[in-house]
């Protein structure tokens, strides 16, 4: 079960990974557009969203060398005398490095696939776009309506993938069997505050990502006029099919 959870946490590092690093160069202030608070707010989370990711790797980070600790510790094979030093250093740690009951239940293993799922989402909306993709609100010198792909089903894949992102590290970190749980460290008070923080960014994210759709929409009805009008009838939802 260790093995496992390693092997979602891969998952989910990649998928953050992927879901955060913008496929093209970022655009110059002047090249944006910023019609409204909505957007205004979205950029003054650029570095809350560093915090964000930091935060997430450095937690994966520690939760990897705490399986393969416990993994080491536990395997009577090991003939390597660093790694066995190692355990002995790190079992001075009893909380940040206890990992017996790190394992995958399902509910992380659930948030895994949904991370990695929202990532796939994010290549394949990168992929469809090509060059036209920027994480800024932007328009470019000869820009087209994409409606392949992705887009051929909701309107703003792109934003779906991310909140799947994120919606899927938060089951996977607050589910039984994580290490976050599992070790105790979650009942110290500054880890909690960086856990409340972490989710109030999470969650201004995704309110941000939804309160930006009108605007994109109205630029590109606006850019598109009748070609994104009979788009908008034929793909009628933003982000869910059927449901928004």
């Amino acid at each position: 079960m260790s093995f496992a959870r390693l092997l979602c946490l891969s998952l989910e590092v990649a998928g953050m990974w992927i879901t955060a690093s913008p496929p093209n160069p970022s655009l110059t202030k002047q090249r944006c557009l910023i019609p409204n608070w909505r957007e205004k707010f979205l950029r003054k989370l650029a570095w809350p969203c560093v915090f964000l990711r930091t935060i997430f790797w450095l937690t994966a980070l520690t939760e990897s060398v705490a399986i393969v600790t416990n993994m080491v510790r536990l395997s009577s094979k090991s003939r390597w005398p660093f790694i066995m030093e190692f355990t002995l250093i790190t079992s001075s740690f009893p909380h940040a490095l206890s990992a017996e009951r790190v394992a995958v239940t399902p509910l992380s293993f659930l948030g895994s696939m949904t991370t990695f799922l929202g990532a796939m989402l994010r290549v394949s909306c990168y992929n469809t776009l090509g060059k036209l993709f920027t994480f800024e609100l932007s328009l470019h010198q000869g820009h087209r309506l994409i409606t392949a792909g992705p887009y051929n089903y909701i309107r703003h894949p792109s934003y779906t993938g991310m909140i799947m992102t994120i919606i899927g590290i938060i089951c996977s970190n607050a589910a039984r069997g994580s290490w976050l749980r599992e070790s105790g460290i979650i009942y110290f008070p500054l880890v909690q505050i960086a856990v409340a923080y972490w989710l109030t960014v999470a969650m201004a994210v995704i309110v941000s990502l939804v309160l930006r759709i009108p605007n994109e929409d109205e630029i590109l009805r606006q850019a598109f006029g009748e070609e994104w009008t009979a788009w908008s009838k034929k793909v009628m939802y933003s982000l869910i099919p059927g449901v928004y």
